[in-house]
């Protein structure tokens, strides 16, 4: 996330810059636990960065898995009212990855939503594993490709047939704060 507006539009450029290298030091400190296997240290110094912009502070499950997969919040109020967020998903191979993806954006506290995943020819389980998704959530819409085409591509193949008034992206490998299409619509 950006610096938050409310605090740096009062500051002076030097508080700016000072408050900057507070929010990349958390960061930095949050990373080198991190590369140390230090997933408490990891979770605090993330949580003092997220907390200067308002975020829920994250947890991790105490359960196998990677550490994309384990992170929760606590339950946020959901919005189910507004406009149509289109999200688009490319996967390519992603097996390991997808199911974080897909249930941090499922998850979200901005309910209004439609998951356009694109199986970007997937040779492994990918496909099986989103085909499974869509059947438990009518908001998830599935294309595949029949031959790899790239990330690019996929995502424009499929710009032209989204509802939403809004569009964003999703890595297949990535995790998604609860509050993050919310925060983006409103702001």
């Amino acid at each position: 996330p950006d610096m938050p507006a409310r605090k740096t539009a009062e500051m002076s450029p030097d508080e700016a810059s000072a408050l900057h290298d507070a929010y990349a030091t958390a960061i930095d400190h949050a990373n080198a636990a991190a590369a140390k296997g230090r997933q408490h240290d990891w979770m605090w110094h993330l949580n003092l960065y997220l907390e200067e912009f308002g975020m829920s502070p994250l947890h991790l499950w105490e359960r196998p898995g990677p550490v994309l997969g384990r992170l929760t919040s606590k339950p946020l109020q959901p919005v189910n009212s507004g406009p149509l967020v289109s999200v688009i998903m490319v996967a390519c191979n992603a097996e390991d990855t997808v199911g974080y993806a897909v249930n941090s954006i499922l998850h979200q506290t901005w309910r209004s939503l439609e998951l356009v995943i694109v199986d970007d020819a997937s040779v492994d389980r990918t496909w099986l594993l989103l085909t499974e998704f869509s059947k438990h959530d009518d908001r998830i819409k599935l294309v595949r490709n029949s031959v790899q085409v790239g990330p690019y591509v996929s995502r424009n193949r499929v710009l032209s047939g989204l509802a939403g008034t809004y569009v964003t992206t999703q890595d297949a490998d990535d995790w998604s704060l609860p509050g993050r299409l919310e925060k983006q619509v409103r702001n």
